[in-house]
């Protein structure tokens, strides 16, 4: 049996195994996809696996729905980071990603996450290319339709702006629609920052909740509340056989 922690963060959910102290349970494309299911598995936009780490307090990997591996999730990083900080009793921790090292610690709006790094690497007049260990694309108009139906990129489409506040819808590459996306809400102020010529606070509104952007673009920092919903056990393979069955092409 594997033992598991389901978490969301603004309706971005996830189930977590593992907790940094010893090695989590291995996992497949196959198990992954089972877990992920919304109908036949436990359900969640993305699967977190936290391993121990020599340096931090946990090694993160990232999967999503389609079983694929992604480098970077910002509402998946709040919410170990809110595991961990409770489990340690601390108000501090660090995360190991694929390509940097993110640091967790309690804010005045939630937990607080400082993700490092973004690059503008592309902008035109409907659209800004981010990279934050993950592609996005912010559209600051309708997408075409084969790019909502076949992403290369996490999208985030602007459905307003103020001067402190932005509406975001989110589609999220191996995923599809989600409520909310961390790095998106970094992303989405990335490619605001690169719009306006400087970097300044934002609050970016998304189907699930607000998310707080601020930092530079060396080091953005996102916050908003984090929470633990529920624990459970599940059988590998019993909820591998529960998937419903491949449909012929």
């Amino acid at each position: 049996m594997i033992r598991f922690r389901k978490m969301h963060a603004q309706g971005n959910d996830f189930v977590i195994l593992g907790d940094g102290r010893v090695p989590a349970p291995p996992v497949n494309t196959e198990l992954v996809r089972a877990i992920c299911a919304r109908r036949f598995g436990v359900g969640c936009d993305q699967l977190l696996v936290l391993d121990p780490d020599p340096e931090c307090d946990a090694r993160m990997r990232i999967f999503n729905a389609d079983g694929t591996e992604a480098c970077q999730c910002g509402n998946g990083v709040r919410c170990a980071g809110r595991l961990l900080m409770d489990l340690r009793r601390t108000s501090r921790v660090r995360l190991r990603l694929a390509d940097r090292i993110v640091v967790c610690e309690e804010g005045a709006h939630g937990v607080r996450a400082s993700l490092g790094p973004v690059q503008v690497e592309a902008t035109r007049e409907d659209f800004v290319d981010v990279s934050l260990g993950n592609p996005h694309r912010v559209w600051f108009a309708p997408p075409p339709e084969d790019e909502l139906q076949n992403p290369v990129r996490n999208m985030e489409i602007v459905g307003g702006e103020t001067e402190s506040d932005i509406w975001v819808e989110v589609f999220e590459r191996g995923v599809g629609r989600t409520l909310a996306c961390g790095s998106g809400a970094a992303a989405t102020a990335a490619a605001v920052w690169a719009r306006r010529g400087a970097p300044a606070p934002l609050a970016v509104h998304m189907p699930g909740g607000v998310i707080h952007v601020g930092g530079t673009p060396e080091n953005i920092v996102i916050e908003a509340p984090a929470f633990f919903v529920f624990t459970g056990e599940l059988d590998p393979d019993a909820i591998v056989r529960a998937q419903a069955p491949e449909q012929p092409a």
